[in-house]
């Protein structure tokens, strides 16, 4: 409710500042932060905070900085290109490569969107091929930083978890299980192994809470729930490309965008669809730090289209081989004399 009644276009002059603090805060958690279960911790007294945090903060940064690279050509990406890099490789630093791949997409996303846009002017056919080395070179070497993890879990997602089945693989064939035990209405009473849901699914309120949902109220609430969730993706973006400004345009598009990889790969995850993360499903699971942040994204997305009528649309940036002496756009004549 705060941000759906805050001035969003406030955080465009504020995008250096936080994008500063943000990494100061990532590398103090880097380097004196606890480590919990593998990961580390941002230590305020006796509160460990997550670093789910600085999804929001490097949102907003980002989009700043897009915003302030208007016009300036392959200069202006790779500036982008080089914070994007830098915030990406600091999170997977803490060990929280769940949080880095959807930052990663989220910037992929708008990075892509601003060249479709000519959003930095010049050749956009060198920036797409100039974008399509780098993404290689990028995802080969955040493979190659954690390939052990991948191999591991791509192996027990393509045998269902068979290939470890005392292991990571245990969850996934679990999961299969209770799925298959499960009614079309209602709650199951079977129990696999000799145990009900509670005890014999981990991550019932995290990860798998999707399970929890078909096996406690029956498949037909489960689909439900999955066909609420595609039509909430679809209102966010429906609501996005009716943007007029360029600057919430790209800080709507990177709400949705964020939200809807923890949608999708939550929902994948459950059916055994997608390889295990910590990723779960937002505002149906349990909650926490992750609970808050996709809270203010929405917030930040109520803000941009409350203020759509409000706020002017950005100028057109057009290629100069596209330019034409009079054009029409947005019911206004538009003569260049130059």
């Amino acid at each position: 409710m705060g941000l759906y009644f805050f001035d969003y276009t406030k955080l465009k002059k504020l995008a250096l500042p936080i994008y500063i603090i943000s990494v100061l805060m990532l590398v103090f958690t880097l380097f004196y932060g606890p480590r919990i279960n593998g990961r580390s911790f941002l230590s305020i007294g006796y509160i460990a905070i997550s670093s789910e945090y600085v999804t929001m903060l490097f949102l907003v940064a980002i989009v700043g900085f897009i915003e302030k690279s208007r016009g300036k050509g392959g200069i202006g990406l790779a500036g982008i290109l080089i914070l994007a890099f830098i915030s990406t490789i600091l999170i997977m630093a803490l060990n929280n490569a769940s949080l880095a791949f959807i930052l990663a997409i989220c910037y992929a996303v708008l990075i892509i969107s601003s060249v479709i846009k000519n959003h930095y002017e010049g050749s956009r056919k060198i920036q797409f091929t100039c974008l399509g080395g780098i993404a290689v070179l990028s995802i080969s070497f955040f493979t190659f930083l954690i390939r052990h993890r991948i191999e591991r879990r791509v192996l027990c997602f393509l045998t269902r978890g068979i290939s470890d089945p005392s292991g990571g693989g245990w969850q996934q064939i679990m999961a299969d299980k209770w799925l298959a035990a499960s009614n079309w209405f209602g709650k199951t009473t079977e129990t696999v192994n000799g145990y009900h849901i509670y005890n014999g699914m981990p991550g019932i309120t995290t990860e798998y809470v999707l399970i929890n949902v078909i096996t406690t109220l029956g498949w037909i609430i489960g689909i439900t729930v999955v066909l609420l969730i595609a039509i909430f993706i679809a209102r966010m973006f429906v609501t996005t490309i009716r943007i007029k400004n360029d600057y919430g345009f790209y800080l709507s598009l990177g709400a949705s965008t964020i939200l809807s990889v923890q949608f999708a790969i939550g929902v994948l995850s459950n059916f055994n669809l997608f390889p295990l993360s910590s990723i779960s499903l937002p505002f149906i699971s349990y909650g926490g730090i992750r609970y808050i942040v996709n809270m203010a994204l929405v917030g930040t997305i109520l803000s941009v289209w409350r203020r759509n009528n409000l706020i002017g649309a950005s100028p057109k940036t057009i290629a100069p081989n596209t330019k034409k002496f009079i054009m029409f756009e947005d019911g206004k004549l538009i003569i260049y004399f130059k």
